[in-house]
């Protein structure tokens, strides 16, 4: 078997704490704030992530501000549990549309139960709502792998930890 450089064993060893390599899915659908997953798309792109634009439909998706979006997934050929992070868009129109779509409730119910960091900007907590997801842990304190709004800084240190075993942890006792 090949010996990997030391830097790399060495970075293994620590545990590499970054986003890079991390496979990120960005949902969107006709109607999303292209300026607003665009933005998060680039920032996550820079610091060595991929970032993956996730649809209903493969292809070409219309923002409501005029921002070209071509989606590289569907939410039906690449489910939830191959990511290892989720970013929910603004947009009530978009929001809307992944709503109506079968698949968007059981890819974000994916993420949440597999432990994984999730960014909702504000529209999309309706997506969370109606997949069941909470945005707290079982003992009352706020899901520090859920982000709610724009706080890309927040959602890279959630991404870092790859996963939230927290969100499954017994109710405490009294």
């Amino acid at each position: 078997m090949a010996q990997l450089p030391p830097t790399l064993q060495r970075a293994l060893l620590a545990g590499d704490h970054s986003i890079r390599a991390r496979k990120i899915a960005i949902l969107v659908a006709h109607g999303v704030e292209g300026q607003s997953v665009a933005g998060v798309h680039a920032a996550l792109l820079a610091m060595g992530a991929h970032p993956c634009y996730v649809a209903p439909r493969i292809g070409p998706v219309k923002t409501a501000d005029g921002v070209f979006i071509d989606a590289e997934a569907s939410l039906e050929n690449e489910p939830g549990f191959l990511f290892d992070a989720m970013v929910l868009p603004d947009g009530v129109t978009g929001v809307q549309a992944l709503d109506r779509d079968s698949h968007t409730r059981a890819f974000i119910r994916d993420q949440h139960g597999c432990g994984k960091a999730i960014l909702a900007m504000p529209a999309s907590l309706a997506l969370l709502d109606a997949a069941g997801v909470s945005t707290t842990l079982p003992s009352g304190q706020p899901d520090p792998g859920v982000v709610i709004g724009h706080d890309i800084t927040a959602f890279i240190r959630a991404v870092v930890r790859l996963r939230h075993p927290e969100r499954h942890a017994a109710p405490p006792t009294h």
